[in-house]
């Protein structure tokens, strides 16, 4: 095979090639860079300058097209993944940019295969069981990326008859279960530092609603096995944890757990956990934190409200069709007990400092 990806210097980006390189049936793999990437690519990754936002042609000179003309597959990792993102911006790089990546594809003569990055939050606010299957639905989003995401996968939806595109949908990654580094922050590391500095009174949500998160290293294999071992045209997979995700209750006695563990002066602070309302009732909160001015937790309750609500919308993502094609290269998704306490021992070590947040 011969790759090109997008998206190679995020997070998970970095981990697919990391992969890839390491493959014997991968002859080339080709990164789309837009700039410089602040640490190196992983030997043997051959950048090429261009970017999804630079029209059909990726902003690719002609000498670089040429070079890659014998790519047989596309890993689409790229994504503006801010939750809190205005919608124009959003939509510019995770629709159009998607659309001029499929467009690309389309001058590739030797092309087999395209895996598109998702998010399983293109559910929105649907709740109960999410299948692979499904992905048409009128019950609106909590924020315009994943409105972006969910108008991205209909483009590929259409694009299904003319190109052989699979969709990955990934859950929450929050770092790698073998040593707890965490790449970058999201709203789910946020949530945990205010957590631990005892500024989260309350969160949204309903008394055991389920929170998906995955460790970026079981994400990044999973990829790569399903776009290179299981790779079906038309599939949808969901990455994630499924019936193993913890309930927003333990997740918080599992963080109290992990906080004691890594540092035991914490439990002299008597941090209570925060409450679990109603969204209207979150929702009144932060509007009078804002009203109050309260620097501190304004900026706390910012950090948090562009995802937050999400826990008031419980889901099962069902991911009977990918664990299968998984375990039979022996994959699963670790238990979240077998290495939460890495992460929050990262983070505490790195004092809360892991970069912008970059997830799918």
């Amino acid at each position: 095979m011969v790759i090109l990806i997008t998206g190679a210097s995020g997070v998970v980006g970095r981990e697919i090639l990391a992969r890839l390189v390491a493959r014997a049936d991968v002859a080339r793999v080709y990164a789309l860079v837009r700039h410089t990437p602040a640490r190196p690519l992983p030997r043997g990754v051959i950048p090429v300058d261009g970017s999804i936002t630079a029209g059909e042609s990726l902003g690719l000179t002609a000498a670089a097209r040429r070079h890659l003309a014998d790519v047989t597959a596309v890993i689409h990792a790229a994504a503006d993944t801010r939750f809190d993102g205005p919608a124009a911006e959003l939509n510019e790089t995770n629709i159009d940019g998607t659309n001029n990546v499929l467009a690309f594809a389309r001058t590739l003569g030797q092309l087999d295969r395209v895996c598109a990055l998702s998010t399983v939050y293109v559910a929105g606010r649907r709740s109960g069981r999410i299948l692979e299957s499904e992905l048409s639905h009128d019950a609106g989003f909590v924020n315009a990326y994943e409105r972006s995401k969910y108008e991205m996968e209909v483009q590929l939806q259409n694009q299904r008859r003319t190109l052989p595109i699979a969709v990955a949908r990934l859950s929450t990654v929050i770092g790698d279960s073998r040593d707890g580094h965490v790449g970058s922050q999201s709203a789910f590391h946020h949530a945990l530092r205010l957590y631990y500095h005892s500024l989260a009174p309350m969160l949204p949500g309903i008394p055991g609603s389920p929170v998906d998160v995955i460790p970026t290293d079981y994400a990044a294999d999973a990829i790569v096995t399903l776009a290179c071992d299981e790779f079906r045209p038309g599939a949808t997979w969901h990455i994630c944890a499924a019936g193993e995700a913890p309930e927003i209750e333990q997740l918080l006695d599992a963080a109290i757990e992990a906080f004691h563990a890594c540092r035991p002066a914490w439990r002299r602070r008597a941090i209570a956990k925060p409450a679990i309302v109603p969204l209207a009732t979150f929702e009144r909160f932060a509007d009078t934190v804002e009203e109050l001015r309260d620097t501190t937790l304004t900026s706390a309750t910012r950090l948090v409200r562009p995802f937050a609500p999400q826990l008031a919308f419980p889901k099962r993502f069902d991911d009977s069709d990918t664990s299968p094609c998984l375990r039979a290269h022996g994959l699963a998704c670790p238990p979240f007990g077998s290495y939460f306490r890495r992460i929050v021992q990262h983070l505490i070590d790195a004092h809360w400092s892991a970069g912008v947040a970059q997830t799918v």
